[in-house]
């Protein structure tokens, strides 16, 4: 009996033997998909974001090194050492994680030595590491009168860009015309070019108030010069700028040892004499003492009663004001009359003070003219008189920006209006245009 039961066993297991492993690859294979598509639905359950968090980690961060818990690197200066913790000072500056992440000395001696930084050689203030590094810990920074100055310089030398942006923010919202120098010259020594833009600009909007100040006649004879040749000072004449140059001169005359032979001659060289009167030069600058101890001084004034006393070739030689030789510039705009309400004027000028252009509306009775300059003045060249355009002008004349006044040079060879006008070199064009009776094609 037992013989018939093992057999009968034996028999199925065979009949089945083939099904069995079948069975098991078919569950596995339904098995699959469904673990998948759990995990799915494990990815969708949203993450939560706790605000506290990074304060709290800040927080603790700050008590351990307060506690000298877990702090693994001291930073000297002149009279302090902090012990701090090498990855939150990496984090927060270029400076330390250049010297911890870098395989440098500091790194491995766990020392940061301040007292000589690297590329200035300056040591650092003691009280600014302090505040940067209390920074560092709390995102908090006080920024006050008697700190921004160490501050600025410290933040600049570790690398700090967010204490750096907030001194200069604070210098800037307090910069005034007793101020704005010494902010541009700051700005200057460390690079800080968009403050030093915007110094810039307010010194040259506020020219005149800025050249009463003591920091102006603290200027080294560089900056002066860099401040007297701008196109953007805001100036009612150029008296203004003269009279503030006059001031430095007289200041740097009085100080031993600041002045040598050839200051005077760099300083009327800033200016723009063109512009100045023949009185103001006779009257001010000429028996000035300080211009009449300095023989350098009189071709510069010579040049200047030259100008004056006749009118412009169009062809010669670089005058002491010019600026160099730069690029035109091209101005559209529009110059109304009696009977032309736009005219769509072309005027292509030297890069000059915009007063230069103050006394255009005395051209407003002939509204066909073009306009070019050629040295520091500016030239209307033919046109008519807006009621006749059958007898346009043959001749060209110069706009004096001193004295106000259109003064005639060189005739055209004929007369013509609405012509293109051109500068090449230190000649001017005239191209087309009409002659009363026909387009011309002649230049």
């Amino acid at each position: 009996m037992e013989d018939l039961i093992e057999a009968a066993e034996s028999s199925y297991d065979e009949e089945h033997k083939s099904e069995q492993p079948s069975f098991s690859r078919k569950r596995q294979r339904h098995a699959e998909p469904d673990l998948e598509i759990s995990i799915l639905g494990r990815k969708s359950v949203c993450s939560t974001v706790i605000p506290a968090h990074a304060a709290r980690l800040l927080e603790a961060m700050s008590s351990f090194r307060r506690n000298d818990l877990l702090c693994d690197v001291v930073v000297k200066s002149a009279n302090a050492e902090i012990h701090a913790h090498k990855l939150v000072l990496a984090a927060c500056s270029e400076y330390f994680r250049a010297a911890l992440a870098n395989g440098m000395r500091e790194s491995s001696m766990g020392i940061i030595d301040l007292n000589k930084v690297p590329g200035t050689g300056d040591p650092v203030d003691a009280a600014a590491l302090e505040v940067l590094i209390d920074f560092a810990y709390s995102g908090v920074v006080a920024v006050t009168e008697s700190n921004v100055l160490e501050l600025l310089i410290t933040a600049n030398q570790l690398e700090m860009p967010e204490v750096l942006a907030q001194c200069c923010q604070f210098l800037l919202r307090r910069m005034d015309v007793q101020n704005c120098l010494g902010i541009m010259g700051l700005a200057g020594t460390y690079s800080l070019h968009s403050m030093r833009q915007q110094a810039e600009i307010f010194t040259h909007r506020h020219f005149e108030e800025v050249a009463r100040s003591d920091e102006f006649l603290n200027l080294s004879l560089e900056n002066l010069l860099q401040l007297l040749e701008s196109d953007a000072l805001s100036v009612s004449s150029e008296e203004v700028v003269a009279e503030a140059a006059l001031r430095w001169l007289e200041f740097e005359s009085a100080t031993p040892n600041r002045r040598d032979s050839g200051t005077v001659a760099a300083v009327l060289k800033g200016l723009r004499l063109p512009l100045l009167s023949t009185s103001y030069i006779a009257d001010r600058l000429q028996p000035h003492p300080a211009i009449i101890g300095s023989p350098d001084t009189m071709p510069l004034l010579l040049a200047a009663y030259q100008f004056h006393c006749r009118s412009v070739p169009l062809e010669g030689p670089h005058w002491p004001w010019d600026r160099g030789p730069g690029n035109p510039l091209q101005l559209s705009f529009s110059l109304p009359s009696e009977e032309e309400s736009n005219l769509g004027m072309v005027v292509v000028a030297r890069q000059g003070r915009p007063n230069a252009f103050q006394s255009l509306r005395a051209a407003a009775l002939r509204p066909y003219l073009r306009k070019a300059a050629v040295q520091p003045v500016l030239y209307a060249i033919g046109g008519d008189d807006g009621h006749n355009d059958r007898q346009p002008y043959k001749c060209a004349m110069y706009l004096h920006a001193a004295l106000g006044e259109w003064i005639q040079v060189a005739e055209l060879n004929q007369s013509r209006s609405v012509c293109g006008v051109a500068c090449c070199g230190q000649k001017i064009y005239a191209v087309g245009g009409y002659d009363g009776e026909r387009a011309l094609d002649t230049v």
